[in-house]
């Protein structure tokens, strides 16, 4: 066979490949847009609880949280990271505690609500317990938000963000059950029975906005590229 032939053989057949590839890469491309305007939607409808009562506060203690890891790792690389890390774990103990304490009307204000809660009428419980088991198994069925293989095929990003997440709005919707049951099995209100429920919600609540406004912004940037950037990316690997 003259050389000339088996290399447009080796080019043809490279061009096949490549073809393939560059198919397989646009397919890829088009499911990832696909899930990101899926999860942005999910995001921006949550915004609207996050801004709202006690889950406003979470929120920026958890956006608090972030800037400041985000600002150490810029500046100091990561031993500022880990320093920054060290103060924030200590801020957590000092809530743990604080929490504990029921000090400066934590301990009215959960009062409060326990009172709240018992004079509910028995349909009006169960309807919230109801309700609350309701979320936590659509969440787990993913029916609440994507999968975590569709987060695993948008970016290592979006999965390292949306699992955590699902993680900490199931303790959330978890130990806010635990402490309604609590407070309605109470005859006479006790705060250090609940502690450790208010706490687990408060820390989940914070833990997750801290995971939720950088995965906003990461799924924002990949709605707005264009399907060739995402198709380039893809092909080199770089997600």
């Amino acid at each position: 066979m003259d050389s000339w032939k088996l290399v447009l053989i080796i080019i043809g057949v490279l061009g096949a490949l490549v073809g393939v590839y560059f198919r397989e890469a646009l397919r890829h491309a088009i499911r990832q847009r696909n899930i990101a305007i899926r999860l942005e939607a999910y995001l921006l409808d949550w915004n609207r609880y996050l801004l709202k009562g006690a889950f406003k506060s979470f929120y920026l203690i958890g956006y608090t949280w972030e800037e400041k890891l985000s600002k150490a790792f810029r500046q100091s690389g990561r031993e500022g990271f880990l320093k920054a890390r060290e103060e924030i774990d200590g801020e957590i103990e000092d809530l743990k505690e604080f929490i504990k304490s029921g000090k400066e009307g934590v301990r009215e204000s959960v009062e409060t609500q326990f009172r709240q809660i018992k004079k509910l009428k028995k349909e009006t419980y169960q309807a919230l317990l109801r309700d609350l088991e309701f979320q936590r198994t659509v969440l787990v069925e993913d029916k609440l938000f994507i999968s975590d293989e569709d987060a695993a095929l948008v970016s290592w990003f979006a999965a390292q963000h949306v699992i955590p997440i699902k993680s900490h709005l199931f303790l959330f919707l978890q130990h806010s059950k635990q402490l309604i049951l609590t407070c309605r099995d109470m005859d006479e209100f006790n705060y250090s029975d609940i502690t450790d429920s208010l706490t687990e919600i408060i820390l989940s609540g914070i833990n997750f906005s801290r995971k939720y406004m950088p995965l906003l912004k990461h799924i924002q940037l990949i709605r707005h590229k264009s399907l060739i950037d995402l198709v380039i990316r893809n092909m080199i690997g770089k997600t």
